[in-house]
């Protein structure tokens, strides 16, 4: 059915989205798909909260070539918990895919915000303009594929538990565990926070992805948030910019192995790992490293074992140059 949306980019389409979502969450699941167009968005698209009936899982598609636009301080589309923390939460497969979430750098926008998900998928997706372009929480096993996040003031991607957002949510209960970005874009705003970003979720991997744009304060951010993190991947890292802090950030203690791989570095006095301060990580890995610009620094005093396991190609840069430390 049509539920009389405009996608004229003047018509205010906020109810009848919702009539739209609204619709899939009675019949249990099913999808809500956007003509090309522009809709205008004044208040927030509120997701379904339904979970898991039995063995049904819940399943949601929500796409197709549209932008979604707001000039006001909200998410654009939003899932959060109605009442207190419930592991059912988790309980729905949510497929986003082909759609542009626009705002106007207003504080308080986020493109999309999903707190609750099991095997979300989230591909071809654009986050433009707004503080956060994507923010999960509590999203278990999500991919985010071939989505490009263009000038966030925050976040482009954001990835942590719920922990202080809604009741009863704790790292330990909330994480957004074995989540993979891949194929990703960042292109960033000079001073936002993080390109990419991960707090209190274990087994999460970067691959493929692209950071560049303006000198953000750091390209990708990590900490433990007060979780567990046994293991955090980043593989095939390209960057093009040159962060006021680090490629690589690691922001506070407890995690317990980070791995790199193919990082490529393609600018001069560039910090790659900063995990100076942090009493960060038993144990920190270098896969076969890509191009390493030769003015490349490293700041990994805090990791109590370094490995490397070369394989260069082309690349020169030399790891055993003490100068390289810092």
């Amino acid at each position: 059915p049509s539920f009389g949306a405009a996608g004229d980019g003047v018509t205010d389409d906020t109810a009848a989205i919702q009539r739209a979502v609204d619709h899939m969450a009675i019949a249990g699941g099913g999808a809500v798909v956007f003509p090309a167009g522009t809709y205008l968005v004044t208040a927030t698209i509120t997701l379904p909260t339904f979970r898991q009936t039995g063995n049904q899982r819940r399943y949601a598609y929500i796409g197709q070539d549209a932008t979604l636009y707001t000039a006001a301080a909200i998410p654009i589309m939003s899932r959060l918990p109605p009442a207190a923390h419930d592991t059912g939460l988790a309980d729905w497969t949510p497929y986003f895919h082909g759609l542009t979430f626009l705002g106007n750098h207003t504080v308080g926008q986020t493109g999309l915000q999903i707190a609750g998900s099991y095997g979300a998928i989230i591909e071809h997706c654009h986050f433009f303009d707004a503080p956060t372009g994507l923010d999960l929480m509590f999203c278990i096993m999500a991919e985010v594929r071939n989505c490009i996040a263009t000038n966030n003031d925050l976040y482009g991607y954001r990835v942590r538990s719920g922990n202080g957002v809604w009741a009863g949510a704790t790292p330990a209960n909330s994480a957004s565990n074995i989540t993979v970005l891949k194929s990703c874009r960042s292109y960033g705003l000079a001073g936002m926070t993080a390109q990419f970003y991960f707090s209190a979720s274990d087994q999460c991997r970067m691959v493929d992805c692209v950071a560049e744009g303006g000198a953000p304060v750091n390209a990708v951010y990590i900490e433990n948030g007060g979780g567990v993190v046994d293991n955090w991947e980043m593989v095939n890292l390209h960057t093009e910019n040159v962060p006021t802090g680090a490629v690589l950030k690691v922001g506070d203690a407890g995690i317990n192995q980070i791995s790199v791989s193919g990082l490529q570095i393609t600018q001069a006095n560039v910090l790659a790992i900063d995990a100076h301060s942090s009493q960060a990580a038993d144990t920190l890995t270098l896969y076969n490293p890509g191009y390493i610009h030769a003015t490349t620094k490293f700041d990994a005093a805090a990791f109590e074992q370094i490995w490397f396991v070369f394989g260069f190609g082309h690349d020169s840069y030399d790891f055993a140059l003490a100068a390289n430390w810092v």
